[in-house]
């Protein structure tokens, strides 16, 4: 069994690897986020999100997957 040193610095090893692997995808990009606040009316519950201006840089890249299935028994 593995001692809590021992342990720690695997940790460290694994978290190093992963951020430089980060690194690499990304290319060190910027991406910049537009910040929303969310709004609910007391009334009915109807939720809104309003723009608050504030903008929030992320050092990384952005990635977007969609997965279609479509099925003949469905289509």
């Amino acid at each position: 069994m593995a001692t809590a040193n021992e342990s720690a610095g695997r940790q460290g090893e694994m978290r190093a690897a992963l951020e430089s692997g980060v690194e690499l995808i990304s290319e060190k990009q910027r991406v910049q986020f537009q910040r929303y606040q969310r709004v609910a009316l007391e009334q009915d519950g109807y939720v809104f999100w309003v723009a608050t201006g504030e903008m929030v840089d992320a050092i990384g890249a952005l990635h977007y997957a969609t997965d279609r299935l479509q099925d003949e028994d469905q289509t």
